[in-house]
């Protein structure tokens, strides 16, 4: 694919660089207010959330989903960083990611249904490992999202690579390995797919944390542990900006031929997964 699908915009994909695409890599230009609530969303789910929102009118939101046997902590630094950029950030703990409790379709819907009880509008869902099939699968029941994208996310039973939705699923993988079933999660994407090269599962993480890294360590001889995250953090951010309408950001970042791409692909950070 050339990366032309990825912010779902119209303007054919060009890619040509232009000096008005946003460097997505650091912190946007918005102020930032945390807060937290509890929403009902069947009898079966109570999700806790924790809800970022930018100063001033917000870009679009975004619901950001944890993997299995994780939380909403290890994935707060992306939110943060996307609500920065004027999206309304929401992360939630999913119901059924447990050891206990793991019920891929339900928590589909339930992000779903998470999105129409906040009165989100239209929104994107971004999603880690498990959190990722989530993500593709939450874009099944909700008509009115943008489109959603997967941070080294894992399929499961072919759930992911099944789903049809109107919106694109695009994704960041990792390398190939066990805690990303070999990525399989690649099967489920309908808009662009991308490598971050030397990139681990929990590169996929932020903030990171060491105990993922005892079963789930990639080798990064070439790039450090901040350059992955600051790849996965710049790329993640233009997509989702190009889903709300900044195309120009999403080609520079996502096709061949744009500026930044040019720029990763030169220096071998990113591949065809």
């Amino acid at each position: 694919d050339d990366g032309s699908d990825a912010g779902g915009g119209d303007d054919g994909g060009t890619g040509d660089p232009d000096p008005v695409a946003q460097d997505t890599r650091a912190a946007g230009p918005y102020t930032v207010t945390t807060s937290t609530d509890t929403v009902s969303v069947d009898s079966d789910c109570e999700l806790d959330v924790t809800i970022l929102t930018p100063d001033g009118t917000p870009v679009g939101a975004v619901v950001v989903s944890h993997g299995f046997v994780r939380s909403g902590a290890r994935v707060l630094g992306w939110a943060e960083h996307y609500a920065s950029w004027g999206l309304v950030a929401v992360v939630p703990e999913l119901c059924h990611l447990s050891a206990f409790d793991s019920d891929h379709a339900a928590n589909g819907e339930e992000l779903a249904l998470l999105a129409d009880a906040l009165s989100l509008g239209p929104v994107a869902y971004v999603g880690h490992s498990a959190g990722g099939l989530a993500s593709a699968l939450a874009l099944t029941h909700d008509p009115d999202a943008v489109g959603g994208v997967g941070l080294d996310p894992v399929d499961s039973s072919g759930l992911g690579a099944a789903a049809v939705a109107a919106a694109p699923f695009s994704a960041l993988m990792g390398e190939p390995g066990l805690c990303n079933s070999r990525g399989n999660g690649v099967d489920m994407v309908s808009g662009t797919a991308l490598k971050v090269v030397e990139a681990g599962h929990c590169d996929f993480e932020s903030p990171r944390d060491s105990i993922c890294d005892i079963a789930c360590a990639e080798r990064n001889p070439t790039f450090s542990d901040a350059e992955l995250q600051e790849t996965v953090a710049a790329l993640s951010t233009a997509a989702l900006l190009g889903m709300f309408g900044d195309t120009t950001t999403a080609d520079a970042w996502w096709t061949s031929g744009g500026s930044y791409y040019s720029a990763l692909d030169s220096s071998g950070a990113v591949a065809a997964p």
